[in-house]
């Protein structure tokens, strides 16, 4: 794979602030993974799947809630790849 052909992904610090609160709102308030899974739909119609959504809201437990999408990136399964697609299918 060439450089041009390299997919781009978001980093926290790459979310406008908007878009940021949105989605920080979203995982805040979700009740249940499947809430999570349903409201994040991947190219091709696959999800995030059930369990790193049980780890996203695992790890909202521990801290309480998330504040910033640092914190976001440091649920266990989330890289940069699924990071990206929970911030283009939450910050709408």
């Amino acid at each position: 794979m060439t450089p041009s052909n390299k997919k781009a992904y978001l980093r926290p610090q790459d979310v406008k602030p908007a878009k940021a609160v949105r989605v920080l709102l979203f995982l805040n308030t979700a009740q249940t993974a499947r809430e999570i899974v349903d409201a994040i739909k991947l190219a091709g119609g696959r999800d995030i799947g059930i369990r790193v959504a049980q780890s996203i809201l695992n790890r909202r437990v521990q801290l309480g809630k998330f504040t910033d999408l640092k914190q976001v990136t440091s649920v266990a399964q989330v890289g940069a790849r699924r990071f990206t697609k929970i911030v283009e299918g939450l910050g709408k």
